[in-house]
């Protein structure tokens, strides 16, 4: 009786494993919605931001379902449904400590095993946007090695937005202490911490150079902004006159116009002195 028992056991089929790469993909993804929607009523419910805050860090599922498409991806590295995995980490990840280990690791595959696929572009707005550090390692893989120049180019571009809005948004936050405390609630302490220490004038120059060599080996490359198409050589002559005039610290460019009494001035004839001058112009 036992040996039959044991027999019938060995033969029952094993759901996970049964499942095809696409299938436990989908399998994954239907779980994940059914654990978020519950995460997101309880998280509306909450009464106050510590108690969301709490709720962040300890209950959110994306972090724990990020680790089980990473196991998919690793375990089928050759099924298009390995970058498809890596895909929804990256695009589902919420700026955190618990996603910002899986998010790197994420990031780390997709720079190692496919900076030359031929759906790398479908991430590189989403990284161009990611509080996370890590984001920049597969645009700078991507640039470097796939095998379209093009590609190489708007990875490039891309790169350096990441690099130039990291650095903005920390110097955003640094400039509001009064937001910084129920930032450090979802975030903790630790990552708060990390985050605000970041060297932003080193991000700009990073930026800078990204630029430059998209200006000197990309500048013809087609790019689309804003519903708007150009050439990534214009672009980057515009994120470069931004980051070298249009910010704190940088000489901003000459402008001449009148003052409230009708009398022209340059704004350059106040450089140096101690001014309160409304002033706007278009670039």
């Amino acid at each position: 009786m036992h040996r039959v028992l044991f027999g019938f056991l060995l033969i029952l089929p094993n759901s996970a494993a049964a499942q095809t790469p696409g299938e436990r993909y989908k399998t994954l993804v239907k779980e994940f919605t059914t654990a978020h929607e519950a995460y997101s009523k309880r998280l509306q419910a909450a009464a106050t931001v510590a108690e969301q805050g709490k709720l962040f860090r300890e209950a959110n599922p994306q972090p724990a379902f990020a680790l089980r498409f990473l196991e998919l991806a690793t375990k089928h590295p050759n099924d298009p449904i390995a970058f498809k995995s890596l895909t929804w980490v990256v695009e589902n990840a919420e700026f955190g400590p618990a996603a910002e280990k899986p998010y790197a690791q994420a990031v780390a595959l997709l720079a190692s095993k496919y900076a030359d696929h031929n759906d790398a572009e479908s991430l590189f707005e989403r990284m161009a946007n990611s509080p996370f550090a890590a984001a920049g390692t597969y645009l700078r893989a991507v640039f470097d090695r796939h095998s379209r120049a093009a590609v190489r180019g708007r990875a490039g571009f891309h790169l350096a937005l990441h690099f130039k809005n990291y650095g903005d948004t920390i110097e955003q936050l640094r400039l509001q202490p009064h937001a910084l405390k129920n930032t450090e609630v979802f975030l903790g302490q630790d990552l708060l911490k990390r985050f605000l220490d970041a060297d932003t004038a080193g991000l700009r120059r990073q930026a800078e150079a990204a630029l430059e060599r998209v200006r000197k080996d990309h500048a013809f490359v087609s790019y689309v902004r804003n519903n708007k198409r150009s050439t990534l050589g214009k672009a980057a002559d515009a994120e470069l006159f931004e980051l070298r005039h249009l910010v704190v610290g940088k000489t901003p460019p000459d402008l001449e116009g009148e003052d409230t009494d009708g009398k022209k001035f340059k704004l350059s004839e106040y450089r140096g002195k101690v001014v309160v001058i409304v002033f706007w112009g278009f670039w």
